[in-house]
């Protein structure tokens, strides 16, 4: 028997024939490739989702917020403004100052004996807008600028209602002011890291920054974590679902082809080469896996919002797509080098 080598051109065509043509039993499987496509960003959107809730509720309980101060309770520590405050502007840090007592006062429209703590406006932003910050769990919160009354002094001092902190920075049932020209050391540096930043390894290098006078110093986590969230959810054993979903598409894709065994022993029958029908499998499974990757990239661009990189899911699609055409080669490849008398009989 004569074997005959196709063009490329001519099975391209051909491939695109089998695939998309209404009649043909693979346009099933690209239906099912577009729904495992879809999915995938989906079951990234849910996850993210989940991790995002998790780590802002570790956030309000004081994730990420370190304090450095004496390590012995005993001793004295003061650490200097400047330094304290240039953290601010270090890689990972959202905030950094320092935070000083300054006893209680009366607040009209507040209440009394509210505890009255001076800041660093690298610390606490609003001060710049403001002379008082009012801690946000006193009063409603709000936008506007308020006036208040501090000791039944007859004259009202500008002040505007704090954003929620994290447990550990501690202003959120007080009255904050800024610091004085005389508050050039403190006894306490806070820092907030971004929420997913690794604290274990930016804290040592913003201790080692700091100025500090007498005793040595430590830094202290606001909240103790048994475990690292972020490095839980990088490594979790279901970030490799989408490879799953993809070998599931192709195994759908090699059951279809081996029960469509006759078409393929009418093209050997025909004269086609071993090569040309295991190119025409290839080409078939790049189409039908690449529609399922370029659903999962266009309903990743729609659920974009939902992701802090949406690229990851294109990503995962694009992987998903890949594990689905070359599971179809790799289980294929002896369609291609069988007897044509019997691809007939497998029906």
């Amino acid at each position: 028997m004569t074997h005959n080598e196709w063009k490329l051109g001519y099975l391209a065509r051909e491939a695109v024939r089998n695939v998309f043509d209404l009649r043909s039993r693979m346009y099933l499987l690209v239906v099912l490739q577009v729904l495992l496509g879809v999915a995938v960003p989906t079951l990234l959107a849910f996850e993210t989702q989940a991790f995002e809730a998790r780590i802002a509720s570790l956030t309000e309980q004081g994730r990420n917020v370190i304090a450095f101060q004496s390590s012995d309770p005993n001793t004295t520590s003061l650490i200097s403004r400047a330094s304290c405050e240039g953290l601010a502007s270090k890689p990972g840090v959202v905030a950094a100052g320092l935070l000083i007592p300054a006893g209680s006062v009366d607040v009209s429209a507040v209440g009394d004996s509210i505890p009255l703590l001076r800041a660093s406006s690298t610390l606490i932003p609003q001060l710049g807008e403001a002379a008082v910050v009012i801690g946000a769990s006193l009063t409603t919160p709000s936008s506007k600028t308020q006036e208040v009354i501090v000791n039944s002094n007859a004259s009202p001092i500008s002040a505007v209602v704090g954003l929620n902190q994290p447990a550990g920075i501690g202003t959120n049932s007080a009255l904050v002011i800024g610091l004085t020209a005389r508050d050039r050391w403190g006894a306490q540096c806070l820092v907030r890291l971004q929420p997913y930043a690794e604290a274990t390894t930016i804290t040592p290098a913003l201790e080692s920054t700091l100025v500090v006078s007498g005793a040595p110093i430590s830094a202290l986590p606001a909240l103790q974590e048994p475990d690292d969230p972020v490095a839980e959810f990088l490594q979790r054993a279901d970030r490799f679902f989408p490879l799953l979903l993809g070998l599931v598409g192709g195994i759908s894709m090699v059951i279809s082809l081996r029960l469509q065994g006759s078409e393929v022993a009418v093209y050997r029958l025909a004269g086609t080469s071993s090569r040309s029908i295991l190119l025409l499998i290839a080409l078939q499974a790049t189409l039908v896996s690449g529609v399922g990757a370029l659903a999962g990239a266009a309903a990743s661009v729609v659920l974009s919002a939902f992701y802090p990189d949406p690229s990851v899911p294109i990503l995962w699609s694009v992987a998903m797509g890949a594990v689905s055409a070359i599971a179809v080669v790799a289980l294929s490849v002896d369609l291609a080098f069988r007897r044509p008398t019997d691809l007939a009989k497998d029906r």
